[in-house]
């Protein structure tokens, strides 16, 4: 009886054991969630002595990342009389398919794919607020339209072919973003928004500029993408898309402005038109060699470098000692050509004297010798003889 007991008893205690495990549990995960700010920071340096790595604060999923370091935004105009930007006006009226780059825009402007943005003249916004009336700005530029309705709403506009002044519009603006990435390491190029600008002659017979509105490059990228253009006139083959044509820079463009904390142009900077120029040039180099300056230049590049120095020193002394030559040598005065200046005056003859070789005034003078023998020999025997 007494081991049946203990028997019972020990059965009793292990049914126990996983019970009192469990509320062991539940109370320290209850104390685990009731961990007070100020009882974490006690903690914390207890832990790194002990060797127990600190673990960073993670970021939230939707939290952008950004890693863009350098950024600047510059305004081109884009003149299409130049060779490079001809391209955008090719052709001028649609053949086999073919469209320039405003009758691109307007037609998908008329269909509704895309949006336009009003020009703003400093201050560019490409919000809805800012959305053009595309019905409104067809009559503002005078380019005759039709509705195309569907269930009493319109869901588009009709432009007929010969109407879209695609030979009036003859240059372009043109938003660009300059960026350095540090995840890169370089600098790159981002062409933002296209503007059209419409030229027409004043009654004065002036051109007048008018800009039409602006596009967004995200949203006409992926039909320039499927638009292919040839960009050499000694190769007609259409190679390049014009979403190529803008991610290569294949333009050229001067800058007119960039954005700048007191929104004013380069006209407004520098009113003077040299002084602008060289700003705009200044800029571009700038542009151009931010991400090089940030790089220390390596062995090669410094080689390289004094190579070309020491090349310019050569050729600058060579040109300062042909200077002092040239200086040195006696100037031949100017005298009377009359018969009474000899003196000034070299002869022909003795001038040819002067001009002739030194090998070929020693075969006159032999010769000169042998003739003077023969004469004397002729006079003595009275008959000539050869030598």
């Amino acid at each position: 009886m007494t081991l049946k007991k203990y028997l019972l008893a020990a059965t009793a205690a292990l049914a126990l054991i996983p019970a009192f495990m469990s509320a062991q549990d539940t109370r320290t995960v209850s104390g685990a969630t009731a961990v007070t700010r100020s009882t974490a920071k006690a903690a914390q340096p207890a832990r790194r002595n002990v060797g127990t790595p600190t673990q960073e604060p993670t970021l939230k999923s939707d939290a952008p990342v950004s890693t863009i370091e350098w950024m600047r935004i510059v305004y081109r105009y884009l003149d299409l009389g130049i060779e490079k930007n001809a391209t955008l006006c090719y052709p001028e009226t649609s053949a086999e398919g073919e469209e320039n780059l405003f009758r691109l825009t307007l037609r998908l402007l008329t269909e509704n794919k895309i949006d336009a943005y009003e020009y703003l003249d400093g201050r560019e916004v490409f919000t809805n607020e800012f959305a053009i009336d595309k019905g409104e700005m067809l009559a503002r530029f005078n380019i005759p339209y039709s509705e195309k309705k569907t269930g009493g709403q319109i869901a588009g506009y009709v432009v007929d072919s010969n109407d879209v002044p695609a030979s009036d519009v003859m240059s372009y603006y043109i938003l660009e973003q300059w960026e350095f990435d540090n995840i890169k390491s370089r600098t790159s190029t981002n062409v933002l928004a296209v503007c059209p600008v419409l030229h027409i002659t004043g009654d004065l017979g002036e051109d007048l500029r008018y800009p039409m509105f602006w596009v967004k490059m995200e949203d006409l990228r992926p039909y320039l993408k499927n638009t292919m253009i040839f960009v050499n006139d000694n190769d007609n083959t259409p190679r390049y898309s014009y979403d190529d044509y803008f991610v290569m820079n294949m333009y050229e463009g001067e800058i007119y402005k960039t954005r700048n904390v007191r929104n004013k142009s380069m006209m407004q900077l520098y009113p003077d038109e040299e002084a602008r120029r060289h700003a705009a040039d200044s800029i571009q180099k700038q542009l151009e060699g931010f991400d090089k300056a940030l790089w220390a230049p390596s062995r090669e590049d410094i080689l390289e470098a004094r190579k070309a120095k020491e090349e310019l020193d050569s050729d600058t002394m060579s040109e300062r000692k042909l200077r002092k030559s040239s200086a040195r040598r006696p100037m031949r005065s100017r005298g009377s050509t009359s018969a009474g200046s000899s003196g000034s005056v070299r002869s022909v003859r003795d001038r040819k004297k002067i001009q002739r070789p030194p090998k070929y005034q020693h075969i006159a003078h032999q010769h000169s010798k042998k003739l003077k023998k023969f004469q004397s020999f002729t006079n003595l025997s009275g008959r000539s003889s050869v030598l």
